[in-house]
């Protein structure tokens, strides 16, 4: 199974419920203070629905327990995720406030109850916090930075590397061109070590003590005969002449059947000095040998080239000069590949992400939408009692508050795009159905099921449809990339770094907006010719109009200059 999708799969369940009882206790928090015009509600079926979010808090609890243990040996980051909400949970005494409102609730202290309940939805909101972080993100993103530091240091050589082979053709004095050659290797020779993970001073002896393959103070050479021992190539007391050594390779050399050496001699397999090909990346660290390969090649080039300049073969040096050149461009392409890896499996986690919120959200308003309208119908039946007054009053009342958590949703959801940053019309997009969500939040409070109710929340409907759809083609774009992903990528933006959608998808969800302002300008238009809005509503809703008018433009602007890259 896929790693991203088991990933999404061991939290989903708890952040889901998580997110329920957020939405639970805040509703229950609300339903405690209604408008002063509606009758209280009953306080026993407060305490049964609070006892009803106890229950499922202890579910969660369960659920969550039960994936930390599932979780322990194929994803130890998210088993230790969950885990630190049951911590957190216990520590702030979660469970037990949930009883002490429901005891509240028992008995009739709605005030008590009501600071109870304020206090266990902000601990839920940190418990929902820690299961909704991604563990991996603050690697990635380490991981990141320092490709982009290394892709830097690559293009500094190259261009550096060109400059020295343009004196050398222009005559400058040879030796002055070799040394700063050597400068170039040593500086290559610190980007190797950097690329297979090895610290560059680790070969380097510290004060005092001998290099590598030298004896210590006191000690003999390999080959020199210790003390009371005859040297290799002498003989003994007891040797006879003309006798040889059985073997003639040196004590240092390793022969056939020999054993493991010992720690006075070091190995160069030894795991303190990793050689490129030995080299073992987590998982999340893509492997780096190629272009730890690349430079490592280049700096050979650089070493002949060094060489070739002071022996004053000009010509030879700069085909070399230019060789490592070449190697260090193959090194700079095979970061900026690995860079462009990770940002594809960081849009996926993203897409993937957006595309379910926006469906969860898609469901939700539908369900609003069709409330509304039963309670619009209600609203303008025939004759009714006081009593089915209040009952449809309180009815719009709940569908604002539902609307109310739809639009937290959505801003968690645009929180998310401006985080990413890359796309300027998707983001406008959210940002306008997040205001269209709260202006439905303020008419259904009023309470307002009317045609302009609706009329809005169909625009919400078809904008989270288009979302979903765009969503879902931008995630077959990006499986299609992937499946290319050999071959070389060019487009703008930063090297290897795509942008979350396309410019063509951005583009069309562009065109969409502005198609919404035309129709909403044109319905605007009609409620005016008959008379079924104020002109001091027209003149708040065209003032809004004009503000998205201004924006739709900045982000065309946006897109075609690129400032969004």
């Amino acid at each position: 199974m896929n790693r991203r999708y088991l990933r999404t799969g061991l939290s989903s369940l708890a952040a889901a419920s998580a997110i329920a009882l957020v939405v639970g206790v805040g509703s229950l928090s609300l339903a405690q203070e209604p408008p002063t015009s509606e009758p209280s509600p009953d306080e026993s079926s407060l305490s049964l629905e609070q006892q009803s979010l106890a229950a499922r808090f202890e579910r969660l609890e369960a659920v969550a327990a039960k994936l930390a243990e599932l979780a322990a040996a194929s994803e130890p980051e998210r088993a230790a995720q969950l885990r630190e909400a049951i911590r957190q949970s216990r520590e702030m005494g979660t469970r037990e406030r949930f009883s002490t409102i429901v005891d509240l609730l028992r008995n009739e202290q709605l005030s008590a109850a009501s600071r109870d309940q304020s206090e266990l939805q902000s601990q839920l909101q940190k418990l929902l916090q820690v299961l909704l972080e991604d563990a991996s993100d603050d690697g990635r993103e380490k991981l990141k930075e320092q490709l982009r530091a290394q892709i830097r240091e690559v293009n500094r050589m190259i261009r550096q590397q060109r400059s020295l082979r343009s004196q050398n053709q222009g005559g400058r004095e040879a030796d002055e061109i070799a040394e700063r050659q050597a400068e170039l290797e040593s500086q290559a020779a610190k980007l190797e070590a950097e690329l297979i993970g090895k610290d560059p001073g680790a070969d380097e002896p510290k004060e005092g003590e001998p290099k590598e393959g030298e004896p210590r103070e006191g000690e003999p050479r390999d080959g020199e005969p210790r003390d009371g021992e005859p040297g290799e190539g002498e003989l003994g007391e007891n040797s006879k002449p003309g006798e040889s050594k059985p073997n003639d390779a040196k004590p240092s050399e390793s022969q056939p059947g020999d054993s493991q050496p010992s720690e006075s001699q070091p190995s160069n397999s030894s795991p303190s000095q990793p050689q490129p090909s030995q080299s073992q990346p987590s998982e999340s660290q893509p492997q780096q040998s190629d272009a730890a390969q690349r430079v490592e090649a280049a700096r050979e080039a650089m070493q002949e080239a060094e060489q070739k300049l002071r022996e004053a073969e000009r010509d030879k040096a700069a085909d070399k000069q230019r060789e490592a050149q070449r190697e260090l461009e193959q090194a700079r392409a095979e970061l900026e590949r690995i860079l462009r890896q990770l940002r594809e499996e960081e849009m996926e986690e993203l897409l993937t992400q957006l595309a379910a919120r926006f469906r969860e959200m898609l469901a939700i308003q539908r369900s609003i939408y069709d409330e509304t309208v039963s309670v619009d119908m209600g609203l303008m039946g025939g004759v009714r009692t006081g009593a089915d007054d209040r009952s449809l009053t309180l009815k719009a009342v709940k569908l604002s508050r539902r609307e109310a958590e739809l639009s937290k949703m959505a801003d968690r959801a645009l929180l998310l795009l401006r985080e990413d940053g890359t796309s300027v019309a998707f983001t406008e997009a959210l940002s306008q159905i997040r205001e269209d969500m709260q202006t439905v939040v303020d008419k259904l409070a009023e309470p307002d099921t009317g045609f302009l109710t609706q009329a809005i929340e169909e625009e919400i409907v078809a904008a989270l449809e288009e979302s979903v759809a765009a969503l879902d083609l931008a995630l077959d774009d990006l499986a299609k990339q992937k499946s290319q992903s050999g071959k070389p990528q060019q487009q703008g933006g930063t090297p290897g770094e795509p942008p979350l959608v396309s410019k063509l998808a951005e583009l069309k969800m562009i065109r969409t907006l502005q198609a919404r302002i035309n129709s909403r300008t044109s319905m605007f238009d009609r409620m005016i010719s008959q008379g079924s809005i104020e002109r001091s509503e027209v003149r708040d809703r065209l003032r809004e109009l004009a503000d998205r008018q201004l924006r739709v433009f900045e982000a065309t602007r946006d897109l075609d200059t690129g400032s969004n890259q």
